[in-house]
């Protein structure tokens, strides 16, 4: 469903376009010339943060987890003590990218007609502890019973294209010299980016401590574990 209205959106702005040109190739009886550009750079993405969070049944409240969930106080409820939401962040590094992008048109009297194409990527390749939102790594607040909590960004890809309309007002001389333009567009772009999240709890029973003084603690160490 999605891609077809994608393709006949695409299909539409192709006709318009189209028709766009025409009319101006009828209107103006100045020659049209045809015009072409590119440009490569180097791109800078600043520092950035991630935020993130989960409303999640607690574990001492999961049936999987704990069979004797509904001796404990809250665990009856229909959220089975989801209670606070978890939530934490990431700091990522700034980064560096490829910016590339091209295009061609038609120009004819005051009139130009365009569409471009984009491509931005970056190789952000970073990897960094979860924290809390105060900035506390949670590594640090479970110990030994969390091991890895850390988030990973790896490519980072932007395509785009635009068509786009341009005038130039008088009293700037159509044949030489510096003409400024103004101009409106249409557009569509696509972000991708490598993601990747990773919670590691240690796989022996000592070290989970989030289930010490539950009654039947020894049964969700192992679990958990």
């Amino acid at each position: 469903m999605a891609s077809g209205a994608a393709a006949r959106q695409q299909a539409i702005s192709a006709k318009l376009a189209g028709l766009l040109v025409a009319s101006l190739l009828a209107l103006d009886a100045v020659a049209a010339e045809w015009f072409v550009h590119g440009d490569l750079g180097i791109a800078r993405a600043g520092a950035w943060d991630t935020f993130g969070g989960d409303n999640d049944r607690a574990s001492r409240c999961d049936e999987y987890v704990n069979p004797s969930y509904l001796s404990l106080p809250g665990c009856d409820a229909p959220d089975r003590g989801t209670g606070a939401v978890d939530a934490w962040r990431a700091d990522f590094d700034s980064f560096w990218g490829v910016d590339l992008r091209g295009g061609a048109g038609i120009e004819t009297g005051r009139w130009r007609v365009g569409f471009d194409v984009m491509r931005q990527t970056a190789d952000v390749d970073q990897t960094t502890d979860l924290l809390t939102p105060d900035g506390v790594s949670y590594v640090s607040i479970f110990g030994a019973e969390l091991p890895r909590a850390d988030e990973s960004l790896g490519e980072l890809a932007t395509t785009g294209a635009l068509v786009s309309v341009e005038w130039s007002p008088p009293p700037w001389d159509v044949n030489h010299g510096f003409r400024p333009f103004v101009g409106a567009g249409i557009g569509r772009s696509r972000i991708r980016l490598d993601y990747a999240a990773h919670w590691e709890r240690d796989p022996d029973p000592a070290t989970v401590d989030s289930a010490a003084g539950l009654p039947n603690e020894d049964e969700l160490r192992r679990n958990l574990a």
